[in-house]
């Protein structure tokens, strides 16, 4: 008993010297560094997996840094993403339309390139409500909101219902309409970055910020 008690008394003291020394910087700065390189991994997934046609994916992944005023077993450091349609990309599920029908753009709705944004003017909030056929403009030579675009059915030659677009004789098929469901693949992209952060990795990353931070704070 009283050797247990020694090994407790010099226990507690090596604790409160490693506290005083900055321990709780080490933890939430290692676990920091642990997050950043999990970011760094998903924006490689992302941008090896998925076609990437504006800034917006990317740019909607994010850190918020572990903090060293909390306790250390509260600490956490987290990396993922605000964006709306990652996480199903993530895990694999079925999407499911919101409105009557999923609206599917095609290649000329993106402007002829299928690697290529949907142009702001052929955007669904720029058709606002559909109808009519003839295209109007403003004075500036804008085509007014909603004007020009239409629906037409499933027939003889079109498989499913489908927005066009009128430009003088010639019908552009913008977004292909029906589909009430779509499954989604999983890919991983966030899981596999995580994966990076082994048990020896998170260990080496400790030991290299330990000894900064005790270096700094002697």
């Amino acid at each position: 008993m009283f050797s247990a008690f020694t090994d407790m008394v010099k226990w507690r003291a090596a604790m409160n010297d490693a506290l005083r020394r900055g321990f709780p910087q080490v933890v939430s700065n290692t676990l920091t560094q642990a997050a950043r390189i999990v970011d760094k991994a998903q924006r490689e997934n992302l941008r090896k997996d998925f076609t990437l046609r504006n800034a917006y994916t990317e740019g909607s992944l994010f850190i918020w840094p572990a903090s060293p005023t909390q306790r250390i077993d509260k600490m956490n450091a987290v990396v993922g993403t605000k964006s709306p349609y990652l996480p199903i990309q993530e895990t694999g599920g079925v999407e499911r339309a919101k409105g009557k029908s999923l609206a599917m753009p095609t290649v000329a709705g993106r402007g002829g390139d299928v690697k290529k944004a949907i142009p702001m003017p052929l955007s669904i909030r720029a058709m606002g409500q559909i109808g009519g056929t003839a295209q109007k403009f403003t004075a500036k030579g804008n085509r007014r909101k909603g004007k020009g675009f239409f629906i037409l059915p499933a027939g003889p030659t079109l498989k499913g219902p489908a927005i066009f677009l009128r430009q003088g004789a010639q019908l552009l098929k913008l977004r292909l309409l029906g589909k009430k469901e779509q499954t989604v693949k999983a890919r991983h992209w966030h899981t596999d970055a995580v994966k990076k952060i082994t048990y020896a990795e998170l260990l080496r990353i400790f030991e290299r910020v330990g000894s900064i931070v005790m270096r700094i704070g002697e």
